[in-house]
């Protein structure tokens, strides 16, 4: 028994109705990204139509229906592809690659703050340290150097060619790095006593060992006691 053309109509409308909502939901969520692809999708349209229209005039009416069907489905197969896996597309991978860059870079920034806030209360240089400041952070922070340093001797070895602005960077985390290996800490309670410095790098992480099983689950805060019980000995 075939639907009632009423009932037709109803299903249309109803279908309409769904896809103006979804439309609407689209727009109000990002509606810069709505009219873009709006705007490409009719250009699309409009090219393609242009095309077919001067092609039929050379190739006939049924070979320009086999070839729209097969640019449709070319097209097709690159926008499912860009949907499923974004980075496949050159304007994707940038896009990723440059929010990449600059998560990394905030996340290394703050740690590396948090570091040199340490070292300058511990060479006495301030007394205000970093209210986010632990000992987790400040190894972190370390291993930022460390793990920068590594990522430059890697590049040098691979004659990776370097900007001003690279070398640089590069320079002054390999004299970071060397000077936190050779740093060493004196206990304020013991000045005199022979034997007594400890590598800065041993000092933080015995700290974190004996604080990791106070605090499960929240940041190890570094307050004034640990700070003041030791200075960093030589030049800071």
């Amino acid at each position: 028994m075939s639907a009632s053309p009423l009932r037709i109509i109803s299903l249309l409308i109803h279908r309409c109705t769904k896809c103006c909502k979804v439309l609407k939901t689209l727009y109000l969520d990002a509606p810069y990204v709505f009219v873009v692809v709006l705007a490409i999708i009719l250009l699309v349209l409009f090219v393609g139509g242009t095309f077919s229209s001067a092609l039929s005039q050379y190739i006939g009416s049924h070979a320009v229906v086999a070839v729209d069907l097969a640019l449709f489905w070319l097209f097709a197969r690159l926008v499912a592809r860009v949907l499923l896996f974004p980075g496949s597309a050159k304007l994707f991978q940038r896009n990723t690659e440059a929010t990449f860059r600059v998560e990394i870079a905030r996340q290394y920034s703050g740690l590396l703050k948090e570091l040199a806030s340490f070292l300058r209360v511990a060479s006495r240089s301030s007394d205000s340290l970093s209210r986010h400041a632990s000992v987790e952070g400040v190894l972190r922070g370390i291993m930022v150097v460390e793990g920068l340093c590594a990522t430059f001797r890697v590049q040098r070895d691979q004659e990776v060619k370097l900007t001003k602005d690279q070398k640089v960077i590069e320079s002054q985390m390999e004299h970071v790095e060397r000077w936190l290996k050779s740093a060493q800490v004196r206990r304020v309670s013991e000045p005199n006593r022979s034997g007594g410095y400890l590598p800065l790098l041993d000092w933080l992480r015995q700290e974190f060992d004996k604080q990791q099983h106070v605090v499960q689950h929240k940041m190890m805060m570094m307050g004034p006691h640990i700070l003041h019980s030791v200075e960093l000995v030589g030049d800071a």
